[in-house]
Formats: C-alpha cells, sequence, structure tokens
C-alpha cells in the first residue's frame, strides 16, 4: 500500500492505491498486466 500526498491542481487527490491481480490463482497468474486500484478524494 503507498500513502501520497495531494498535488495542487489535480482532479482527485489519491488517498491510497495498490496493485492487484498479482497473485496466482491454482498456480496461474491472470495476465502479465496487473491492475492499480486507488481511492480518490475530491
Amino acid at each position: 500500500m503507498l500513502s501520497v500526498w495531494p498535488r495542487r491542481g489535480g482532479a482527485g487527490h489519491p488517498v491510497r492505491c495498490e496493485v492487484i491481480g498479482d497473485e496466482p490463482v491454482d498456480g496461474v497468474v491472470a495476465s502479465d498486466h496487473y491492475g492499480v486500484l486507488a481511492d480518490l478524494r475530491y
């Protein structure tokens, strides 16, 4: 998990973000492109 500071002039302020989909399920990884989940505060 990564915490970040708000930036001036941004559309939203990231509160939290993490990489998702990088864990294998039954020994298989769904893709070589992982997802990013971000919570934004407006």
